[in-house]
């Protein structure tokens, strides 16, 4: 039961810093067309 609560958190974490990166990254692409 916790291995598998664990394995949520870490997917959580995971997900959360791809989206973040992926908006780092939207942000930096639009930046480069705006200019």
């Amino acid at each position: 039961m916790v291995d598998c609560l664990i394995k949520l958190l870490t997917v959580e974490v995971e997900v959360k810093l791809v989206l973040s990166c992926a908006l780092d990254c939207v942000h930096f692409y639009c930046e480069l067309n705006t200019t």
